[in-house]
């Protein structure tokens, strides 16, 4: 992910060349963007979600040397994204089904010439049903993502295993685990009464995948204590990638983060 790169630099402390890598990096995908049909605003909107905020929270923990305190800064910035993107839209609901058809669409064009055949409708009617929440949510993994392997590619050069280590201690804490547990009851709640909360439906993803992110921190600390073996983190990984199986284990994985969360804040 290129987005590391400036993540990577910001540790070491070179601002200078954080700075150039971010300057060619934005300017790269802005143009990407643009050439792809992307609007001049949304692109900005895109470099500053996917490039520009690595490199924030990669400040933050240059500054508190904490990975799990930036963490927790992401997770409250998804949140804070779902809200503005409600608030700001006049039809967020309209918007985001606009926005998953024209996706799904452009998906079953480009497969069509290989064979690939899809319920565009099904899909359609799927991710509809998240208002805006697995976007967020990808937004977030991806963010991290690159703050962690920024982290990761640090601490190979300068203190090997450190990041591991640190890695394992992630966890939402009290009061953010709390406010995740109470989103996913709350959104379970309104399903079964037949009520649909367009905002609720998009913070249910980004509460599983925070809580799945702190689930797969203890399965790394259960596998470095040697309580489970290399084969089932590797088998967790390669679930997580493979489509409808991701989601159960997405599921199962922000359930332990939840037992995790809980039994060591006692």
């Amino acid at each position: 992910m290129a987005s590391a790169i400036p993540v990577l630099l910001l540790l070491s402390g070179d601002l200078r060349l954080a700075v150039q890598a971010s300057i060619v990096g934005c300017a790269t995908l802005g143009a990407i963007l643009i050439a792809g049909g992307q609007t001049l605003y949304a692109s900005v909107a895109f470099v500053a979600l996917l490039y520009l905020a690595p490199a924030a929270l990669a400040v933050s923990v240059q500054r508190s040397g904490s990975l799990r305190w930036s963490f927790q800064i992401a997770v409250v910035g998804a949140m804070a994204l779902v809200g503005a993107l409600h608030v700001g839209l006049d039809n967020p609901t309209g918007s985001w089904e606009q926005f998953v058809g024209d996706w799904v669409h452009l998906i079953a064009v480009k497969l069509g010439p290989v064979g690939y055949k899809m319920d565009e409708t099904a899909i359609k009617e799927m991710f509809a049903a998240t208002n805006w929440g697995t976007f967020v949510g990808n937004w977030l993994t991806t963010v991290l993502s690159s703050l962690f392997l920024g982290c990761w590619w640090h601490s190979l050069l300068h203190a090997p295993g450190a990041f591991g280590r640190e890695f394992q201690q992630l966890r939402l804490g009290k009061a953010f685990g709390s406010l995740a547990l109470m989103i996913v009851i709350a959104a379970f709640a309104f399903d079964k009464l037949a009520t649909r909360e367009p905002i609720l439906d998009a913070l249910l993803w980004v509460a599983i995948i925070s809580l799945a992110i702190q689930g797969l921190a203890a399965a790394h600390r259960l596998k470095a204590s040697g309580r489970v073996g290399r084969g089932l983190l590797t088998a967790t990984y390669v679930l997580l990638v493979m489509p409808v199986m991701n989601v159960f284990v997405l599921m199962l994985l922000a359930g332990w983060g939840v037992v995790d969360n809980w039994r060591r804040v006692a």
